[in-house]
Formats: C-alpha cells, sequence, structure tokens
C-alpha cells in the first residue's frame, strides 16, 4: 500500500518537475540575448548551454516518469533507492540546507549579493524553479512521514485549539478588512507602524530554535531552576551587550552631540522628563501630571543620582536595567510554553529593540538607548502579567502574590496614567478564573486591592499635597487639557477651564455624540491590533532596515492594501500564531488568555485617549511575539517527531490543575512582595526631600550682587548699569542650574514647541535651560563657541523674558570653582526686547 502510494507521489513531483522545467525553457527562448553576444540562433553561449542543461534535466525527468510506471523498475537499484529516499530522514537535512541557500540567492538584494548579483539575475528563473522543485519534495517526504504516524492524533490537543484559533485570527482580519475600522484613519494621533522584524532575522531565530531543540534534547539538559536562572543571566548579558554595541543616530529625542561638551542631550519629550528628575535632585517634587511620566522621571532621577550629568553612563545604566526586559520575556513565555519558547521570545524582542535603535531618525521610534518611558512601561507590563500567570497558576500555594500584581498594577498607572482603565479587567480575570473557589477568591481581590493601595494611596496623598485635593493628577496643566481636548473633543472650546470643568464638558460631548466617540474609539483600537501584528515580516526580501521600511507602505501612507507576498506571510504568521495559541492551551489551559486579555485592555486604554500605533502600543503589542515563539516551538517539535518518528516529550510539557493544599504565607513572604512596591511609591512621592532645597527663591537685588561677585566685573556691566536695565518691562535675571547648554552655528537647531529656545535662528548662539527658582529656557547670541560650560554648573542669566517664557540674554555667569562670563558682543541697547543679532 505505501510503495502504491510512494509511486504516485514521486510520478506527481516529477510530473509538476517538468511542467515547471517547460516554463523555464520558453521564459529563457522568449527572452533573446544581446545581439553582439549571439552565437547561434540569436542566442549567446552562455545561453545555449543554460538551455542544454535544462534540456537534460528534463529528458532525464521524462525517463523517470516513464520508468517509474514498468513494475519491474522498482524492483532494481533506481527504484529501490526511491523507496529508501522517502523513508529515511536523510532527505529532509539535505533539502532544508538546500532551500535556505535557495532564499538567500532568490531573496537577497544586489548590496547583499555582490558581485553574485550579475549571475543570479541570468539564473533567476532556474534558481526559483528549484525552490518549488526542493519545496515540493520536502513536502511530499513530510507527507509520506504522517501516513502511519497517526500525526493528527498525536497533536490533536494542540491542533484542535490551534484550528478555533486560526479561525478566531480570520474572522477578526475579515471583519477589519470588510469594515475598514482600524485602517481609515482618524483625524487625530493616527501614528505609524512600530519597528519591524524582517524575515531573515526569523528565519535566523528559526534556525536558532532548531540547533537549541537538538541541544536540548541530545544533552538531556533538565527542567531545573538553575538551569532557568544561568538562561535568564545568560540573556540579560546578551541584551545588554547587543544594545549597547549598536550606536544611536540622533533623531527627534536626542540632540545631535555638539560642543562645548559634545554630550547627546534629551530633547523633546525626552527632555521634559529629564528636567523633572533634576529638578527632583534640587528638592523639587515631582508633578501630579502623568505628562511628566511620574514614575519614569524618578527612574532618570535615580540614574542621575548615580552617574551625575553624563548621558553616555545614564543610557548605559537605563540600557542595564531595561536588559531585563527579554530575561522576563523568557520567563513569561517559559510559563506558558516551555523553556524553548521563552528563549526564542527573548531574543525575538532583543532583535526587535536592535532595529529600534539602528532606525533611529529613519522611522518614529522608542527605545532603550533614548530617555523615553515606553520600555520602562512595556518591562511593567512584562512583569504585570508574569506575575498574574505565576500567581494564578498555583493560586493555592502561592497566595502572597496577588500583593505584587497590584503593586505592579499601581505601578503602572503612575508610569502612564491611562492603564488606570486595566485595573477593572485585572479584578475581572481573578473573578472569572478563580468563582469556583470563594475564599481564593476573596483573598485573592482584597490582596491585590492591598497590593494597589500600596502605591496609589502615597500618590493620591501626594496629589492632595501638591494640590489641596483628593484628586488623581493634578488639575492645572494647561498644556494637558488643551492636548487632551483637541485629541478627544477637539469641537468642545475648552478655554480656561478648570479639569473639573473640562470633565463635565468631554462627559457631555461623550453623551451628546456617542456614535462619534464609538467610531474613533474602535479605529484607534483596530488600528492598534492592526500595528500588533504588522511588526512582523511583511516582506521575504533580504534587505537593509532602512529599504524595507522605506519600500513597504505601512511607515508612510497606509489605508490597508497588501500585496501578494503580504497576504502569503498573513497566511503564515497566522498559522503560527494559532499554532502558538493551541500550544499554550494545551500546556495551560486558561492562563493562556491571560496576555491576550490584558493586552488587549491595555490597547483599549490607548484607544479611550484617542491615540494609536507607533510607541503608544509598544507596552502591549510584544504580547504577539510571546504567541509567535511558541507556535514556532511547536512547529519545530513537531518537524521534529515527523523526522524521528516518534513524539517529542517536550511536546507533551504541561501545566497540572493546581489540586495542593491552601497554604499560609509567612510574614517574610508577604514582606518580599510588598515593601519593594511600597519603597518605590514612597520614594517618588518623598523622595525630594532627601534632598536640600536648591536655588531658593531672591529678590532681583540679592540676585544682582551675586552676579556681580561671580562675574568680577568682567561683563563691564555695573550696580547702575544693571539697575536701570531692570527698569525696563520684560527685564529678569535669574540663578540656577544650567542643563544641556549646546552651541549652535546659524542656522542649526532642533525644533519642539516645547523647548522654542533650542529652535534655528540666523546666528550662531549658546542655548541652555535653566532650573531653580524660576526655570526658563536661555539663548545667548555669541560668535564663537563658549570654551566652558559645563553641564550641571551654576549659572546666573541677565536678560529679557519673551512671549514664549524663555530669556534672550544679555550675559550669563557661571559661579562656582571655574568661574567665567559670556556676553552679546557688541553689547546692544540695554532695554527690552533686545534686538536680534544682524
Amino acid at each position: 500500500m505505501k510503495a502504491d502510494f510512494i509511486r504516485k507521489v514521486l510520478r506527481f513531483n516529477l510530473g509538476c518537475t517538468f511542467v515547471e522545467g517547460l516554463l523555464v525553457v520558453s521564459k529563457y527562448i522568449q527572452t533573446p540575448s544581446e545581439s553582439d553576444a549571439a552565437v547561434l540562433l540569436g542566442f549567446s553561449f552562455l545561453r545555449l548551454s543554460i538551455l542544454l542543461a535544462l534540456a537534460l534535466v528534463l529528458v532525464l525527468t521524462v525517463y523517470l516518469f516513464i520508468s517509474s510506471k514498468r513494475p519491474a523498475w522498482w524492483e532494481v537499484m533506481p527504484g529501490k533507492f526511491v523507496v529508501q529516499v522517502f523513508e529515511r530522514p536523510e532527505m529532509f537535512w539535505l533539502l532544508t540546507p538546500v532551500l535556505a541557500l535557495l532564499y538567500f540567492l532568490v531573496f537577497s538584494t544586489d548590496a547583499y549579493l555582490g558581485f553574485m548579483a550579475g549571475y543570479r539575475g541570468r539564473l533567476l528563473p532556474i534558481l526559483i524553479w528549484f525552490v518549488f522543485v526542493a519545496s515540493q519534495w520536502l513536502l511530499s517526504w513530510l507527507y509520506m512521514q504522517t501516513l502511519d504516524f497517526h500525526f493528527l492524533e498525536n497533536f490533536r490537543l494542540v491542533l484542535i485549539p490551534a484550528g478555533i484559533a486560526f479561525l478566531l485570527i480570520f474572522v477578526v482580519i475579515g471583519f477589519i478588512s470588510a469594515s475598514h475600522i482600524g485602517l481609515t484613519a482618524d483625524a487625530v494621533y493616527w501614528q505609524k507602524a512600530g519597528v519591524p522584524i524582517l524575515f531573515a532575522q526569523l528565519v535566523l531565530m528559526i534556525a536558532m530554535a532548531g540547533m537549541l531543540h537538538l541541544f536540548f534534547t541530545k544533552f538531556n539538559i533538565p527542567d531545573h531552576k538553575k538551569i532557568d536562572l544561568l538562561i535568564f543571566i545568560v540573556l540579560w548579558v546578551v541584551a545588554f551587550t547587543i544594545w549597547m554595541g549598536q550606536p544611536a543616530r540622533p533623531s527627534y529625542n536626542s540632540l545631535k552631540p555638539a560642543p562645548p561638551n559634545f554630550q547627546s542631550y534629551p530633547f523633546g519629550d525626552a527632555m521634559r522628563y529629564d528636567l523633572v528628575a533634576q529638578e527632583f535632585l534640587i528638592g523639587k517634587p515631582i508633578p501630579a501630571d502623568f505628562l511628566a511620566k511620574p514614575l519614569y522621571s524618578f527612574f532618570l532621577s535615580v540614574l542621575h543620582l548615580i552617574a551625575g550629568q553624563n548621558f553616555d553612563g545614564i543610557i548605559m545604566l537605563q540600557v542595564a536595567v531595561l536588559a531585563f526586559i527579554p530575561s522576563l520575556m523568557y520567563l513569561l513565555t517559559r510559563n506558558l510554553g516551555g523553556r524553548l519558547s521563552g528563549i526564542i521570545a527573548a531574543f525575538l524582542i532583543i532583535v526587535r529593540e536592535l532595529n529600534a535603535i539602528q532606525l533611529s531618525n529613519v522611522i518614529q521610534v522608542s527605545h532603550v538607548k533614548l530617555l523615553l518611558s515606553d520600555a520602562l512601561a512595556m518591562g511593567n507590563m512584562m512583569l504585570l502579567i508574569w506575575l498574574m500567570v505565576q500567581w494564578l497558576e498555583k493560586p493555592s500555594s502561592r497566595r502572597a502574590l496577588p500583593i505584587a500584581v497590584g503593586g505592579a498594577m499601581g505601578l503602572l498607572i503612575i508610569l502612564r496614567g491611562h492603564p488606570v482603565l486595566i485595573a477593572p479587567v485585572l479584578f475581572l480575570i481573578v473573578f472569572i478564573y478563580l468563582r469556583k473557589n470563594g475564599f481564593l477568591l476573596r483573598d485573592g481581590l482584597w490582596k491585590i486591592t492591598v497590593g494597589l493601595l500600596l502605591v496609589m494611596l502615597p500618590w493620591f496623598w501626594h496629589t492632595y499635597d501638591l494640590t489641596g485635593r483628593w484628586a488623581f493628577q493634578d488639575d492645572t496643566s494647561s498644556l494637558r487639557l488643551d492636548a487632551f481636548a483637541q485629541s478627544y473633543a477637539a469641537s468642545t472650546d475648552t478655554g480656561s477651564a478648570s479639569y473639573g470643568q473640562f470633565e463635565a464638558q468631554v462627559f457631555q460631548h461623550v453623551l451628546t455624540h456617542p456614535v462619534e466617540v464609538a467610531r474613533f474609539v474602535s479605529a484607534h483600537y483596530f488600528h492598534n491590533i492592526v500595528f500588533s501584528y504588522v511588526f512582523l515580516p511583511q516582506s521575504l526580501q533580504i534587505e537593509s532596515l532602512r529599504s524595507y521600511v522605506n519600500r513597504l507602505p505601512f511607515w508612510g501612507t497606509w489605508h490597508g492594501e497588501l500585496d501578494i507576498e503580504s497576504r502569503f506571510l498573513m497566511l503564515i504568521h497566522s498559522s503560527v500564531l494559532a499554532l502558538g495559541f493551541g500550544a499554550a492551551w494545551k500546556k495551560t489551559k486558561g492562563l493562556t488568555f491571560i496576555p491576550v486579555i490584558l493586552g488587549a485592555a491595555y490597547n483599549l486604554s490607548v484607544a479611550v485617549t484617542r491615540r494609536s500605533g507607533w510607541r503608544f502600543i509598544q507596552p502591549a503589542d510584544w504580547v504577539t511575539l510571546v504567541f509567535y515563539a511558541i507556535g514556532i516551538i511547536q512547529f519545530i517539535l513537531m518537524l521534529s517527531s515527523l523526522v524521528k518518528r516518534s513524539v517529542d516529550i517536550q511536546a507533551d510539557q504541561r501545566v497540572d490543575v493546581d489540586g495542593s493544599a491552601i497554604s499560609v504565607p509567612s510574614r517574610q513572604s508577604y514582606a518580599s512582595v510588598s515593601l519593594p512596591f511600597f519603597f518605590i511609591a514612597i520614594a517618588l512621592v518623598m523622595g525630594h526631600k532627601a534632598f536640600p532645597t536648591s536655588y531658593l527663591a531672591k529678590n532681583s537685588n540679592e540676585v544682582i550682587r551675586m552676579y556681580l561677585d561671580a562675574s568680577q566685573q568682567s561683563s563691564g556691566l555695573d550696580s547702575v548699569k544693571i539697575g536701570q536695565f531692570m527698569q525696563h518691562e520684560g527685564a529678569t535675571i535669574i540663578y540656577g542650574k544650567v542643563l544641556y547648554p549646546v552651541y549652535f552655528k546659524s542656522k542649526d537647531g532642533a525644533l519642539n514647541h516645547l523647548f522654542p529656545n533650542f529652535a534655528p535662528k540666523p546666528y550662531g548662539r549658546i542655548v541652555f535651560y535653566v532650573i531653580g527658582s524660576e526655570p526658563a529656557g536661555v539663548i545667548l547670541p555669541i560668535d564663537s563657541r563658549p570654551s566652558i560650560l559645563p553641564d550641571g554648573a551654576d549659572v546666573i542669566v541677565l536678560g529679557c523674558k519673551t512671549k514664549d517664557g524663555n530669556i534672550d540674554a544679555l550675559a550669563v555667569v557661571l559661579s562656582g570653582e571655574v568661574p567665567a562670563t559670556y556676553q552679546r558682543d557688541p553689547m546692544p541697547e540695554l532695554t527690552c526686547p533686545l534686538p536680534e543679532p544682524e
């Protein structure tokens, strides 16, 4: 029976090979050679040689096809060899590297192939033919292995939930495709795709997964916590080494190094967070305003406390902390899909972050080398989901963990604000999962509440201390009100409304325009879903990251259209994701839904604020990689089982239902899971008191005396001239700490509406920011760069206030150990406003 089937398979493949070969011959015949190279019938010598070789292959194919019809042929050496080939694993190990080589030759760009590109162009039809031939022979061989292996029965517990997941995925795809919800752009904060992973990188991950599987199987690596700890540490080392080894280009959130200090200072949103951190270290509290990303600003203050004003050192420390994210990804994915899945998921995170660093200033990115909160939020979200999985895996014996779950939820809220909408979802998951055990349900719910309050009560007290009212955040941030008004209820005129009035206006807008609100929330939500998938490879091409993002439409104007290649890859990716879900379901049952639900809840919390795409979903879009990594490993396990014709033991690993007796946690376990979160919250709201309050407010006469003492009359301005100048409207003199000093040549600068003093100007100037009792941006026009202006030095600035709140400086004096004076030259008339230099 099997022999007859082998004969049919052989003839089918030979027939396909012959037909495909005829198409290749036709292609070469229809494409004439250059006239000066023709030697016979208009063809060059190379073209004739190719046609002759193809003819010989086709003749041999026909001969084998005819011979296979004779029963006697199967009794002699060729026939016996064919039967042995279909029964031995050597065919798999031969065809797999052949296909890998063909993939490289066919899909590499000319830049990667170098001198081989010309030969590839001539031989491309043959190479594509070889791809089809090798693929169909490999698939035929794999199918033959399933005949008496009971493949579907052996993997039924994975394939059934995977099939259901596959159908659900395509229901979502069909809905988005038919309705265009998530594809039709909204007018507000409709951002582009995030950082992609290339197909060639994915192939390397699959190859690495296969080798790791062989290694773990051959040496029978035990499933032990010490091995997990070793892998955890190795992943941290790899992530830190790779990320630090990739230099980051200057971008919108990172200035190009410039004199006098040649440091890459933060800019844009990054400068906003760093300013809050720097003010924390001079005794100012962190604002109760989520635009400041309170937890991240506090994190930066800790880094400054260690590294001072050395921003290279601060970046290194940040990378050292964030390099634990892949290790945490390993722990989470290991819980859901096994050790190999965890390793692959961690490496996918490492590769994606490496791509983000390389794509700085090419597309919109947020990565571990920028002073932005997104990577920390990703780690926080990952920690929250891992703690949930850890706890609900064994709720009877891990009864202290819900406190940590609540604490992690509280930190995520303080980090970004909008994740407060996730908290009800968290409680709902617990209710559904533990509804059959009333004691564990009540115990878990109140402990999550305790953990949440450990973080949130200090925060509410902090808000009360700053504003005099118990509130979620400060209501005086006009920037926040304006931004939210423009994004959520653009038609609502907020004017100078207070937070409470504004809340009422927006609530009224929701009541009067529910369809419109539902429209843009659903649009942004499904847009987030689409872009939580689009970062997977959308092209088979082997090319540079810059070429990839410039060629594909997802980082430009995209309306949902996909080419044939992307549609083919959608089928592949959907299959892998579904397979990953099926494997996770077989191993963990209901725990599988935790990352899915919490990831969806995070995306919804973003969509409600009328935002989507790019770094807005970076803290949650990694959930896709969890199931993708599990799917890759499950595919390898199934493939390995076919090659070895035995079900791999690792494929059967699963988490048993927690049937252990309810334990009583010790005081030490409660302390270990609660105190870290409480200490972080207390340090955030009270830590500024540990530093002496610097740069207290002084009257102008005191600051003038400080100026004269520090300048030692080198500025040419005496107390009389300064006193007369201070009589003009807008004249000011301040002192404080200088930050981010940069010398810009004429027409150089950086644009950001928050820091207009850095904008390009038609003259050379030194710009910086001063923090203290009167924080302000400063512009001092000078012809040449300053010889010394250390970041963090004490400074006194004399000048005129501008409409945007900056100071157009007459003179800048550095006090301290190395005093220095810089002033306009020539000195203009001492009146405000000051004329721009010619």
